[in-house]
């Protein structure tokens, strides 16, 4: 198998299974609220990721740089329950690692969330 079909099968897998989880009534009422643009960067690895009753707030790791501008949030939605997905626009192009992470805060109306959503992070827990 060439490695340009593998990579292709290795992106297409994922969102295949994720299909099979849902029944075909309830895959219909999947609302994507917020999207970022597919070819922008992946999951980012959080430290910490927590809501409170206004905004969504992520620990992610910075070189220095790193600020909110540089990340994006997919939002998707089945009735009150929403997955929320942090991505990397921008690497930090500094050289110098910060002692401590950074923390990125996103208000619910920036991303399309409200109140009383049941909030599900998918993005991946980097090492602390």
């Amino acid at each position: 198998m060439s490695r340009t079909m593998l990579a292709a099968l290795t992106a297409i897998l994922p969102l295949c299974g994720a299909c099979a989880l849902l029944p075909k009534d309830e895959l219909a009422k999947v609302e994507t609220v917020a999207q970022v643009d597919p070819h922008a960067g992946g999951f980012e690895p959080v430290f910490a990721a927590a809501s409170d009753y206004e905004a969504v707030t992520f620990r992610v790791n910075s070189n220095g740089c790193t600020t909110k501008k540089d990340f994006a949030v997919d939002v998707r939605r089945i009735g009150n329950d929403a997955t929320v997905t942090l991505r990397r626009l921008k690497p930090d192009p500094c050289r110098t690692v910060r002692a401590e992470n950074v923390e990125v805060r996103f208000a619910f109306d920036e991303v399309g969330l409200r109140r009383g959503d049941a909030i599900q992070f998918e993005n991946p827990f980097a090492g602390s």
